[in-house]
């Protein structure tokens, strides 16, 4: 928040609580995440997610981009999904919201 990569507000519907949102500067940063979770991958570990063009469901290739469309998406124009056949590791609300494929600026709602 201090860096302008998020911007907090009181949530209207839960007193005492926050939502926190992507700014352009924080979207701006994906390109940078995404190739961390690329080198990830190939270094150390699979991510345990995997991401794919909204508009047509095509996986984004190493470098972010639809090789379908042939465009790079805007965070909010992708999908991230569980990576098939990786055992669910943790059972808290937000791990038990992403089991299921969302786009990436879908808020999180842990009930």
């Amino acid at each position: 928040v201090e860096d302008g990569i998020l911007t907090r507000s009181a949530d209207p519907d839960h007193r005492g609580r926050h939502v926190y949102e992507l700014t352009a500067v924080g979207r701006d940063l994906w390109p940078v995440l995404y190739s961390l979770l690329v080198w990830g991958g190939r270094h150390r570990y699979p991510n345990s997610r995997v991401f794919s063009h909204a508009p047509c469901g095509t996986r984004l290739d190493e470098r972010g981009e639809c090789p379908a469309c042939h465009t790079t998406p805007a965070p909010e124009d992708i999908v991230g999904a569980p990576r098939r056949g990786r055992p669910a590791m943790r059972d808290d609300p937000v791990a038990l919201a992403l089991r299921t494929p969302r786009k990436l600026l879908d808020p999180i709602e842990t009930g």
